[in-house]
């Protein structure tokens, strides 16, 4: 590889590169930090082949460059969250932003990344359920924000009669979860009000991923983060041509100790003859 030819990491970045950056905003107080957490995640994937580089790596790299959470009462209003108090969502992609990380991250690797919870869960380095509660409980703290005709009733578990409460606990956690059930799949068949419940989630959960996208949409990769991915790789490039060269020279003596005992041979018997 010369020092101009695109690193893996460089060409992966050109593809995933906007999403990566857009989830580093959402996960992060503003563009300054979402900066230096990208810097961070790309030096820790810079020497990593081909092979290893996907969305999934990527993104667990930004996942673990993330800086401490402070966890405050109320998180500064990121600049991507001010939306026009015209447009319909301002309100829920306020709410939004205000979510505590871990479910910022649960919605950002599904709506943005579009990871199932298994996917999401290997790059957040936990199990299948965590996802599916942080989603849950993310997707009900938007219900209010989410339109005034949503029937926020549908999404209290304990509200509903006894015999639809199984029902409507898998409901929550994802429709794939719950068709996957047989005893699940029956009672939906029967049941109009569980089958309501699970419009009133699908509604909420293509709202709030509409407003996500919608916030970020026009956000793109900074070109200066590219200008820095591609000088390190660079400097990478060089320092790998000149360490290999300095390895040929110093291996090619020291690696055929029968042309080394020759050397010295000649050596000593020119001195002994001089």
């Amino acid at each position: 590889m010369t020092a101009t030819t695109p690193t893996a990491l460089e060409r992966a970045i050109q593809r995933y590169g906007d999403d990566l950056y857009r989830m580093a905003l959402l996960l992060t107080s503003d563009e300054a930090q979402a900066a230096a957490t990208l810097r961070s995640a790309m030096r820790r994937m810079i020497d990593t082949p081909l092979a290893g580089i996907s969305e999934a790596t990527l993104s667990a790299a930004l996942v673990a460059s993330l800086p401490p959470d402070r966890r405050r009462l109320r998180r500064r209003m990121p600049a991507w969250a001010r939306l026009p108090a015209a447009r319909a969502e301002a309100p829920l992609v306020a709410a939004l932003a205000q979510l505590p990380r871990q479910q910022r991250l649960a919605l950002g690797l599904t709506f943005l990344h579009g990871f199932d919870a298994p996917q999401a869960a290997a790059v957040l380095g936990s199990d299948e359920a965590q996802v599916r509660v942080l989603t849950r409980d993310a997707l009900r703290a938007l219900a209010r924000h989410a339109g005034s005709d949503l029937a926020l009733a549908d999404l209290d578990v304990d509200s509903a009669p006894e015999a639809c409460r199984s029902t409507r606990a898998a409901i929550a956690l994802g429709a794939d979860l719950a068709h996957a059930d047989p005893a699940t799949r029956g009672h939906l068949a029967l049941c109009s009000d569980c089958r309501a419940a699970e419009q009133t989630w699908l509604r909420l959960t293509t709202t709030v991923e509409n407003a996500l996208r919608g916030a970020l949409r026009t956000i793109t990769f900074p070109e200066y983060l590219n200008e820095d991915l591609a000088r390190s790789s660079r400097a990478r490039a060089r320092s790998a041509l000149c360490t290999a060269g300095w390895q040929r020279r110093l291996a090619w003596p020291l690696g055929d100790p029968l042309e080394l005992r020759r050397r010295l041979l000649r050596h000593t018997e020119r001195r002994r003859l001089g």
